[in-house]
């Protein structure tokens, strides 16, 4: 009788702290040079009247976070075959925060370069 190899498809349990530390780590950057760039430059459009910078800091923040988590539940329904709900979720949720995350520092970048 001949042995049949099973061969596992799963996708492999990743650390999903590996990911929040890239998700914080992305914050820090992006928080940091966000106040850099609102209080060197008195132009820079991220900076408006009626509106602290911490404020809008903090709404956008708030917003990555927000459709981050709504992103995830899409994208969560969809891929990670093998996985349970919550940590398709929680994975999901996370790289999606982390891809807006970078999508909000090149337009940092971006505004720092053409108003500086």
């Amino acid at each position: 009788m001949k042995q049949q190899q099973v061969i596992d498809h799963s996708i492999p349990k990743t650390n999903e702290k590996k990911y929040f530390y890239f998700v914080l780590i992305a914050a820090l950057i992006n928080g940091t040079l966000w106040f850099v760039a609102g209080m060197t430059n008195k132009n820079y459009p991220l900076r408006g009247a009626g509106q602290s910078l911490i404020g809008k800091f903090l709404i956008l923040y708030l917003g990555i976070i927000f459709f981050g988590f709504i992103l995830g539940l899409l994208v969560s329904l969809i891929s990670f075959k093998g996985l349970s709900f919550g940590r398709k979720y929680i994975r999901s949720s996370l790289l999606s925060i982390l891809a807006l995350s970078v999508v909000l520092l090149i337009f940092i970048i971006r505004s720092i370069v053409m108003f500086s």
